[in-house]
């Protein structure tokens, strides 16, 4: 009996691209943090009775933010990276091979000296 195999969505993702996701998700929660604090906040009317709230969530929040987007910002500078230098290593083949033939149109034009 032969084995199916069963498609899951995220092998279809590229390797890179999950930390972007991930980093996404991260400020996703980090924004529902402050919403979440925001709430708590506007229905305290003692400033005491804030603090707590903006403590716990709000930073808490923020920072789940800022660090999202550290991961984000990484994430698409590496898969630019990659691409810059599959691009460069294309470029210098380009290059070398119209060297090469420069080289040997140049070799072609030359006297032949007995």
């Amino acid at each position: 009996m032969a084995r199916r195999r069963i498609s899951v969505p995220w092998r279809r993702i590229k390797p890179g691209t999950w930390s972007v996701y991930v980093g996404l998700i991260t400020c996703a929660g980090g924004f529902a943090l402050l919403a979440l604090a925001w709430g708590k906040v506007a229905g305290e009317l003692n400033v005491s009775l804030q603090v707590p709230y903006i403590v716990s969530a709000a930073f808490t929040g923020l920072g789940l933010i800022m660090v999202g987007l550290t991961v984000v910002l990484v994430a698409t500078n590496r898969a630019g990276s990659e691409t810059r230098e599959a691009l460069l290593r294309e470029i210098i083949t380009e290059l070398q091979a119209a060297r090469l033939s420069k080289e040997s149109v140049e070799d072609a034009d030359e006297p032949m000296q007995p």
